[in-house]
């Protein structure tokens, strides 16, 4: 049988290895506790260990044909990428090629526990978004407003390495509004809220609400004239600003561009919608 170089494969599965040693997936490791050596990989602490098929079968739940179909096409290869593979600046990559990805998305035990455990987000929510994910990071697609054209990748972080950036784009990324394709299905009448940042915006959306995001006023100026022509006509729009100053600053600049913006203001032991958001789901 064809051997698989264990690194590689970890790798592609978005575990970060570090002088031979990473995260366990397979457990809640705070520690580097997982091996790699002669081509296998053993954690210390719960004691996994195995090939690099092994690898395949238990981060991806999948029988051991299907391991191999992946190692042999393109389900690990193009699929998981460390953080490491893809950093902004960096040369232009055409996304189009990551767009199958998202057909069939994945998402972790870890992410599981991290959207739905922690951020008790609303399944439907997050499958209809096309969120998939890595053992360390959550995988968010920005889509275009007809939801098939991919434009940019972004990555969150959930590990615990303080030097590796909590959000990341992809290369080859155009940062834009996030889901747009909300906007096909509002109507005159309705609320729509402007969130600050893609967990914001998961917690609206969650929350019964129809929700977008943008990372910063200077990004709304840059976006698609058609994108800022719906936003501008629209009567109701919302906002709950981050209760900081970075937060208020931004809600001063997004008004310059949209008047009619209304904001809400979060309770003060909240510092974003999304804390707030547990606050009354807990």
């Amino acid at each position: 049988m064809k051997q698989y170089d264990i690194t590689e494969v970890a790798n592609r599965l978005g575990i970060s290895i570090r002088r031979g040693k990473a995260l366990c997936p397979f457990h809640a490791d705070r520690n580097p506790s997982m091996t790699f050596k002669y081509n296998r990989y053993r954690c210390w602490s719960c004691n996994a260990s195995g090939s690099a098929i092994d690898l395949v079968i238990n981060i991806m739940h999948c029988s051991f044909s299907e391991a191999l179909t992946r190692l042999e096409g393109s389900g690990v290869n193009n699929d998981y990428r460390s953080s490491a593979s893809w950093q902004p600046n960096a040369e232009s990559v055409d996304l189009r090629q990551y767009a199958y990805i998202f057909d069939n998305p994945i998402i972790t035990n870890r992410a599981a526990a991290f959207l739905f455990d922690k951020r008790r987000l609303d399944k439907k929510v997050i499958s209809d978004l096309r969120i998939s994910s890595t053992h360390e990071h959550i995988v968010i697609p920005y889509f275009d407003t007809d939801g098939h054209k991919l434009h940019s990748i972004q990555w969150r972080y959930m590990g615990f390495d303080s030097q590796v950036p909590r959000f990341c784009f992809a290369r080859g990324s155009r940062p834009t509004i996030y889901n747009l394709p909300i906007l096909n299905t509002l109507q005159p009448h309705e609320d729509l809220y402007l969130a600050e940042g893609t967990s914001d915006c998961w917690a609206l959306l969650s929350g019964g609400r129809k929700a977008i995001a943008i990372p910063s006023a200077t990004l709304l100026k840059s976006c698609h004239k058609q994108h800022i022509d719906i936003l501008r006509r629209h009567p109701r729009i919302h906002i709950f600003p981050d209760n900081d100053l970075p937060g208020l600053k931004l809600y001063q600049e997004l008004k310059q561009e949209l008047p009619q913006l209304i904001k809400h203001t979060l309770p003060t032991n909240c510092k974003d919608y999304a804390e707030y958001y547990l606050s009354f789901e807990r």
